[in-house]
């Protein structure tokens, strides 16, 4: 434990990095100054990128309770090594917001009370600046403001009604940057950012895919550009320290959207913001909120939009501009940042969702312990959580977001703790309890720690989750925990250990529900029905027509896997070719099933349910999209008739109300999961039979549980098993105990 500024502070716990890199030379260009503005001296290449924290869907708006959080959660990072910080999701005015409930800053409460923020990282030695974030097009309100009156098409979420802007408002919106501008200064901001990306207000109005108008903000590059133009004038004339308050812009570099902006506009605008003399750092993104190209997610390879970022370097270097140019999304790893500060694609790396993961990865990676950075696996747990109005954390590191809730203390007395299970739940509880001071026994039946972790890993796109097996076998080793493999928690060894344990904690998992005719005729006795067990573990090979029984998130993961070429690497110019993106032309070109790459397999998902599969908001509608693309059919609303040995009958409901058959060759079993509750249920026999009275039990003996085998059901679709949830139990039992 750290005492900073008064606070107790929990050290989080440290794992791996993926990309092959053990260490970072001295002379790392990752580790030189550079100073941004007039004032602005940093010690490195690494700014945090706007996080929007949603803490006030929890803790009310603007209070002391509130601010508090979000000082706790900035100030750790600044004191770790992130001493440029952009707080994100600040809306200049209430029509702006992103939902109803989101932070705005527009009145002198607001930035009274979010000086408390500014303090927090000012104290650490970092600075900080406020995004002004005009949701436009991605407001969640039940209308949003938009330049246009093109809708959004793909979208993860419910949109409202689109109002088109009058032109003889713009000047008014103009006016609220403005006023943003000053009231974050008198807030504490050392500056602001004004984002003209991820289809916010600004952005709408450049984008040549969405931006429809005949008037003076429409039509040329020019014309589309005039109203961010007049944003950053009155921002830099009317803001009190003209010369240090520092203005960074956030450009989208690829709208990923057909007719979006070429990349020859796009340059000519980075050459036209350096030589306006409002903007004093140049930071980048890609996409909008309803591009259909999935930017954060897992099988997205790192780095895979730098070539825009790196054609803008070289415009600017090219006509002389010393405008520093920050590149941002999935790098995740300190082995990929590093690379593209070598190569000169930037003068910055944008970093979020690894100080989610692990606030001390500066801190690491300046210190030259790679091996110990908690890794980020992309899951989108973070995201998702956003969509679902909830306090944003991380899958990995529960203590994100949760500062103050959820710090762990020394353990007054030290006890003899068995923990049942070398699931996510497990590790996780084992080695918070072990950092607490406890002695603990892990107990694992299988060869490897991991639990389902294990079968995830070798969905497409999921190949990262090795690197959290990896980070928690290391820490395992590293640590006292007496882990035993290939070893089943039975009453023998509970004897063995007598008079040992205090407490034992059941972390042992779900299983797949039982294959019956119960749930489909003739399922029981069908020999091509497999559970997905037996097709992700390589034990049984699928055949060319395969059915999925499901269509919850293991079916759809188990379709992706089956879909996927696995002779085809997963390289930066395959995804990009994937989707249809020519990031030297700033187009896209539009996919078409037949043209994407794929295998010779035919699949099919059958949902029962009226409504859609309810997966993960943040993953969940690229991976639909990409199962259809790839020859995939998602039957909705179907009911099951019969199995045969050659197929399955089904019919569709109303209005349709169609019987056929489908021909196939495997049948594969995805109907979700049950908790495991086989294991350890003894252990309640055993005290009830007098175990205490007899001296084979401690008085004080306690049973926990923790993860799947507690509830084997999440909110992220039929079965899965929601990772954020089941390390959170298990971290807050080892915390607790």
């Amino acid at each position: 434990m750290l005492r900073i500024n008064g606070t107790l502070r929990c050290v989080v716990a440290a794992a791996t990095v993926d990309n092959g890199q053990t260490s970072v030379t001295p002379s790392s260009a990752l580790f030189r100054p550079i100073s941004i503005g007039r004032h602005i001296h940093l010690p490195n290449r690494f700014m945090m990128q706007p996080m929007y924290l949603n803490m006030e869907r929890e803790l009310n708006l603007y209070t002391d309770e509130h601010m508090d959080a979000m000082a706790a959660f900035f100030g750790e990072r600044a004191y770790y090594g992130a001493k440029l910080i952009v707080v994100g999701g600040l809306s200049p005015s209430f029509a702006g917001k992103w939902a109803p409930q989101g932070m705005s800053l527009s009145t002198l409460d607001a930035a009274k009370s979010l000086r408390k923020v500014t303090n927090a990282i000012h104290r650490e030695g970092g600075y900080v600046l406020a995004q002004a974030f005009n949701a436009g097009r991605s407001s969640r309100n039940f209308f949003c403001i938009s330049p246009t009156s093109v809708e959004s098409k793909v979208v993860p979420v419910k949109w409202f009604t689109n109002i088109r802007l009058p032109g003889l408002f713009v000047n008014y919106i103009v006016s609220e940057y403005q006023r943003f501008a000053k009231l974050a200064e008198e807030a504490g901001f050392d500056g602001v950012e004004v984002p003209v990306s991820e289809g916010t207000l600004l952005h709408n109005f450049l984008s040549a895919a969405v931006n429809d108008r005949t008037d003076a903000f429409g039509g040329s590059l020019e014309k589309r550009l005039e109203i961010v133009i007049r944003v950053l004038e009155e921002i830099k004339e009317h803001v009190f320290d003209k010369e240090n308050f520092v203005v960074s812009v956030r450009l989208c570099l690829h709208d990923l959207k057909l007719g979006g902006t070429p990349m020859a506009e796009t340059l000519l605008v980075a050459e036209t913001l350096a030589r306006s003399g409002y903007v004093d750092l140049l930071n980048t993104s890609v996409g909008m909120h309803d591009s259909p190209v999935q930017t954060m997610n897992s099988f997205v390879p790192q780095g895979a939009f730098a070539r825009c970022c790196q054609l803008v370097k070289e415009r600017l270097t090219a006509v002389g501009s010393p405008l520093p140019v920050v590149a941002s999304h999935r790098i995740h790893s300190v082995a990929v940042a590093e690379r593209l500060m070598e190569r000169h694609v930037c003068d910055m790396v944008g970093i979020a969702r690894p100080l989610l993961a692990d606030a001390q990865f500066i801190r690491k990676a300046q210190r030259n312990e790679i091996s110990d950075i908690a890794p980020c696996i992309a899951c989108n747990h973070c995201v998702n959580r956003l969509y679902k109005h909830q306090r944003v954390t991380c899958a990995l590191n529960p203590v994100a977001g949760y500062e103050l809730e959820r710090i762990w203390r020394p353990s007054n007395y030290k006890k003899h703790i068995a923990v049942v299970g070398g699931g996510a739940a497990g590790v996780t509880c084992a080695l918070t309890l072990w950092r607490r001071g406890h002695d603990v026994t892990l107990y694992e039946k299988n060869k490897y720690i991991g639990g389902q972790l294990n079968l995830a890993k070798m969905v497409p796109g999921k190949q990262s989750y090795q690197s959290i097996l990896e980070y928690w076998t290391r820490q395992l080793r590293e640590s006292s925990v007496n882990v035993q493999l290939e070893t089943e928690f039975t009453q023998e060894e509970m004897t063995r250990q007598h008079n040992f344990f205090h407490a034992v904690v059941l972390c042992s998992g779900s299983i797949p529900k039982p294959i019956t005719s119960h749930k489909y005729p003739g399922a029981s006795e069908n020999n091509l029905i497999v559970s997905f067990e037996r097709i992700l573990d390589g034990t049984v090979k699928a055949g060319r027509r395969v059915v999925l029984l499901g269509n919850g998130a293991i079916a759809h993961d188990v379709a992706s896997y089956l879909l996927h070429d696995q002779r085809v690497s997963r390289s930066v110019e395959y995804f990009l070719d994937e989707w249809g993106v020519d990031l030297d032309s700033g187009r896209m070109v539009e996919q078409s099933a037949e043209a994407a790459p794929k295998n010779n397999r035919d699949i099919t998902l059958i949902n029962k349910m009226e409504k859609d599969a309810d997966l993960s908001r943040g993953v969940g509608w690229s991976q639909k999209l990409w199962i259809r693309r790839h020859g995939g059919n998602i039957l909705n609303a179907c009911l099951i008739d019969a199995i045969t040995k050659s197929g399955v009958h089904v019919t569709v409901m109303p209005p349709y109300a169609k019987s056929f058959f489908i021909p196939c060759d495997t049948i594969v079993w995805c109907q979700g999961m049950l908790p495991n509750i086989t294991v350890g249920t003894w252990l309640h026999e055993w005290m009830r039979d007098g175990a205490i009275g007899r001296g084979e039990m401690i008085k004080d003996f306690g049973i926990y549980m923790a993860g799947s085998c507690r509830d084997a059901t999440s909110t992220d679709g039929r079965g899965e098993q929601d990772l954020i949830q089941i390390i959170g139990e298990g971290y807050d039992i080892g915390r607790k105990v």
